[in-house]
């Protein structure tokens, strides 16, 4: 569910950013995009990736074709124990940076389409539809049912293939187009904070059903859609409702942090808490957990002031993206 709804934000995120000043685009503009799309992502994920690297040549070789991490391209490989090889989260990283570099492009093939809230909307439709077919396709030839270790199954196509997921990046530009055309409309704020909080309540009980766990549908369309409600609801009301909870202090650290506790969560947060729970809950086990977790979130949260920060404000000053936008 997290990497869907993160997928679906980028999208919208970096339509709000960047749209005006890629729709006209010129070398500069472009430039300063990718320095500060680079600056964002690359640093800490190198900084991980090289601890794993490190920590993992101490004790057994390296997977064949390890050298594709550093690229962050191995979310291409057919292979999902090479994808999740070194650092499992960093799959997503190579998708994410499939993205970001589509998204020029993206912005010309749909620029008349991202002019008023119902071509927003059309274009949001769009993508839904082609990730329902995607969905639907799988389902439809048996392929649904296909364990995850095989390179035909759904989690390889619908799941983990940078391709397959601008189906979802589209979404969430069809969504920020949208927004763009309605924010500060009247009327707005009636209704904006209960199509959020309907929407975290359906996210919530789509992910508390069993069955649907691992499931074709799961892989995105289960949750893409109501990530793009949920985003674009968020977004109309900041003041108010769930909005005006997720951007108090505490949960905007969080959230500056959740970049570096995503790749660290694996590698560094499982040497703490992993296989606590395997004997299942005990007073012990969660307190060992929550112990974890709190470390976790510390180190995470160091690797933010000490790496990420410091690198990204680095690159910017000595690249040429000092006017780019501040995101």
């Amino acid at each position: 569910m997290g990497v869907t709804v993160f997928f679906v934000l980028s999208g919208f995120i970096l339509t709000v950013t960047y749209g005006d000043s890629l729709s006209e685009p010129t070398w500069s503009r472009v430039g300063n995009y990718a320095v500060a799309r680079f600056a964002r992502i690359y640093p800490v994920y190198l900084f991980v990736l090289l601890y794993v690297v490190f920590s993992t040549a101490s004790s057994s070789s390296l997977p064949s074709g390890w050298w594709q991490h550093f690229f962050a391209i191995q979310a291409w490989n057919s292979d999902v124990n090479f994808a999740y090889a070194l650092n499992g989260p960093g799959w997503s990283i190579g998708v994410e940076t499939f993205m970001y570099a589509m998204f020029p492009l993206l912005i010309l093939i749909f620029r008349p389409l991202l002019r008023t809230p119902a071509r927003g909307l059309l274009l949001a439709c769009g993508a839904v539809i082609f990730i329902a077919a995607a969905w639907f396709y799988f389902r439809q030839t048996g392929r649904a049912g296909l364990p995850v270790e095989d390179p035909a199954s759904a989690h390889r196509w619908l799941y983990r293939m940078p391709a397959m997921r601008l189906g979802d990046f589209v979404l969430g530009i069809g969504a920020s187009a949208a927004f763009l055309g309605l924010r500060g409309r009247a009327g707005v704020h009636k209704w904006a904070p209960w199509v959020a909080t309907l929407s975290s309540i359906l996210i919530i009980a789509l992910m508390a059903t069993p069955k649907l766990f691992r499931s074709a549908i799961s892989w995105d369309l289960l949750y893409a859609v109501p990530a793009a409600v949920l985003i674009f609801a968020l977004a109309l009301t900041p003041d108010r409702g769930l909005a005006r909870f997720l951007g108090t202090r505490p949960l905007v650290a969080l959230g500056e942090m959740s970049y570096a506790f995503f790749l660290v969560h694996v590698p560094i947060g499982g040497l703490m808490f992993g296989g606590v729970l395997a004997a299942g809950f005990t007073p012990l086990s969660v307190a060992t957990l929550v112990m974890g977790l709190l470390m976790t979130i510390c180190l995470s949260w160091g690797i933010h002031l000490l790496v990420e920060r410091p690198a990204r404000i680095w690159i910017r000053r000595h690249a040429f993206s000092r006017h780019a936008p501040a995101l």
